[in-house]
């Protein structure tokens, strides 16, 4: 995430927002993100979007988790930040 945020401080996009650093930072000193999670941002309705601090056996550190769905935080889902965000931009375009 930090050559992400050397080039992106901050964006709305159509589907979502990438929080600012300083709002970053302060989201995921907060539970259940403390210790293994960066919030960098969330989709326009419900769900949190996460970079893991320690990538898994195979390199994917992305999720998305919906805070309201009282289920815990699963495991991550992409390796890249622009392939989770282009998923994330297509789960939108067809959820509407």
């Amino acid at each position: 995430m930090h050559d992400f945020y050397k080039v992106i401080s901050k964006a709305e996009l159509p589907f979502g927002i990438i929080f600012p650093l300083d709002m970053a930072l302060e989201a995921s000193e907060k539970e259940p993100f403390t210790h293994n999670w960066f919030v960098f941002g969330q989709y326009n309705y419900f769900s949190f979007w996460l970079c893991s601090y320690s990538p898994d056996s195979e390199g994917f550190s992305f999720t998305a988790w919906d805070h309201d769905s009282g289920s815990e935080i699963g495991e991550a889902s992409d390796k890249y930040s622009i392939s989770f965000l282009k998923y994330e931009e297509e789960w939108a375009e067809n959820d509407i």
